[in-house]
């Protein structure tokens, strides 16, 4: 098994992975030099296996969380709303609903 820091107090178990690493790293979307036994995105998590660690949270986190992964994918599309959207596979409304959440409107 392997740990992988999420963020500070979570933990994600992971069962060993197969150690043949693709021909091309980049070819699968990882950038150079990246550890490839590491998901290189949210989606890659079971979220399943993420326990809450005994001194709990500080669920504020989330929020940051949310407001870097919407700045992400706002400067990714160039501010394009709906293609940000798709991104976080949101409606168009319910991003901006977020949006204005963190003051991005």
């Amino acid at each position: 098994m392997r740990v992988i820091s999420i963020w500070p107090g979570f933990r994600l178990v992971r069962a060993p992975q197969p150690s043949r690493p693709p021909a091309d790293a980049t070819a699968v979307g990882r950038a150079p030099g990246r550890s490839l036994s590491q998901p290189t995105s949210l989606s890659a998590i079971d979220f399943g296996s993420i326990d809450l660690p005994r001194e709990g949270f500080d669920v504020e986190k989330l929020q940051d969380l949310e407001l870097h992964l919407l700045t992400q994918a706002m400067d990714r599309v160039k501010n394009n709303q709906t293609q940000a959207a798709k991104l976080l596979n949101l409606s168009r409304d319910r991003l901006r609903d977020r949006l204005q959440k963190h003051g991005m409107l």
